[in-house]
């Protein structure tokens, strides 16, 4: 009887809940389905890893004002701050424009100067040949030196070498002694009678120069 009792009630329960199912379907509105949607799984980019800053120096904190008593000395001075390096940051400069060059024009080289002719030297002086001096010209009528009589007795003969300074008027600047004929009063006789002679005057060309020269004088017994 009890299992006819629950058997009668489960029926009774499934009963009531297809009616209600019936009747949940015949109010609720039908929901189209949802199409789905697949998206394609990309990995996201991986983020700048960022750039730490340089860490800055900390300003030096103000000093305290100090009080008058204690201003007897000098304080030293604050210490500069260091400049810290900043850091860089990359700055994307547009590319220059290209300037096409312009081909370079050939000129021809530049002819070296002529040289100009160096000057001919001029032709150097040449001297007129120098004329002697004279002494046994006819016309100056110069007497021979006189033949000393102790000389002549002693028999002592030689030759005298007197050397003549002639001036350009002929006459004799200054007579020396340069070689003696070993005795002197012949020596002395030669040197007391050139300096009174005259004579042709050495010449370089027609121009009548100074000139000395050496005069021989010859004391011969047999003359």
């Amino acid at each position: 009887m009890r299992r006819g009792t629950v058997l009668a009630g489960v029926a009774a329960g499934h009963v009531g809940l297809l009616w209600w199912l019936a009747q949940s379907h015949l109010s609720t509105p039908i929901t189209p389905p949802v199409p789905l949607l697949v998206a394609s799984l990309v990995a996201p980019a991986p983020e700048p890893t960022p750039v730490e800053a340089a860490p800055t120096s900390t300003p030096p904190e103000p000093s305290k004002p100090v009080p008058l008593e204690k201003r007897s000395k000098p304080m030293p001075p604050s210490p500069k701050p260091v400049p810290t390096a900043q850091p860089l940051t990359a700055v994307s400069s547009a590319p220059s424009p290209i300037v096409a060059a312009s081909p370079a024009v050939e000129t021809a080289p530049a002819a070296p100067p002529a040289p100009q002719p160096s000057p001919a030297p001029a032709p150097a002086p040449v001297e007129a040949p120098l004329v002697l001096p004279r002494s046994d010209a006819a016309y100056l009528n110069n007497p021979k030196p006189p033949y000393p009589p102790l000389s002549r007795k002693l028999e002592e003969e030689g030759q005298v070498v007197l050397s003549v300074h002639i001036l350009p008027d002929g006459t004799a600047g200054e007579v020396k002694l340069k070689r003696s004929s070993g005795y002197a009063r012949l020596d002395q006789s030669a040197l007391e009678v050139v300096k009174k002679w005259r004579f042709v005057p050495a010449k370089r060309g027609n121009e009548p120069v100074a000139y000395t020269y050496d005069l021989p004088i010859t004391f011969s017994l047999r003359d």
